[in-house]
C-alpha cells in the first residue's frame, strides 16, 4: 500500500493553511501574553456579526419554490444586501489587519479564517435567495 494523497477542496485547504498560520502566529507573536495587546483589539471579534447577518438575509428572502413552478427571479434587494455585507466585511477585515500593529500575521490569519466561514454562509444564503441548490 502506497502513500495516498488527501485531496481537500479549496475551502478545506485554505482552512487548514490559515489554521496552521494562526497557530504559528500565536506561538511566535504571543499576542495575549506580551502586554502589548490593547483593549480595543478585542473589537476584531465584530467580524462574527456578519455571519448571522448573512444567514438572516438568506432566511428572510428565501425563494419559495415547488417542483411544479419554475424558479423565480432573484430578489435584487437580497442580492444587494449580500454584496454589501460581503464588501463591508472585507473592508472591516482590512481595517483590523491594519490596526493590529505588531500582530498583523495573527490578524491576517484570524480575519481570513473568519472570511472563509463567511464565504460559506454567503454560499448558502446565495443558494437560498436564488433557489439554485448544489
Amino acid at each position: 500500500m502506497g502513500l495516498e494523497i488527501v485531496h481537500l477542496p479549496a475551502f478545506g485547504t485554505a482552512g487548514v493553511l490559515l489554521t496552521v498560520g494562526l497557530g504559528i502566529s500565536l506561538f511566535r507573536q504571543k499576542p495575549f501574553g506580551s502586554g502589548r495587546w490593547k483593549g480595543y483589539y478585542w473589537l476584531v471579534l465584530t467580524q462574527f456579526v456578519f455571519y448571522p447577518a448573512v444567514i438572516a438575509v438568506g432566511v428572510r428572502y428565501q425563494v419559495a419554490h415547488s417542483s411544479l413552478e419554475p424558479l423565480s427571479t432573484v430578489n435584487p434587494v437580497a442580492d444587494r444586501m449580500l454584496n454589501v455585507l460581503f464588501y463591508l466585511s472585507l473592508a472591516l477585515g482590512v481595517f483590523w489587519i491594519y490596526r493590529l500593529k505588531g500582530f498583523r500575521w495573527f490578524a491576517l490569519c484570524f480575519v481570513a479564517l473568519l472570511e472563509l466561514f463567511l464565504m460559506g454562509g454567503l454560499l448558502v444564503a446565495g443558494m437560498s435567495i436564488t433557489g439554485d441548490w448544489i
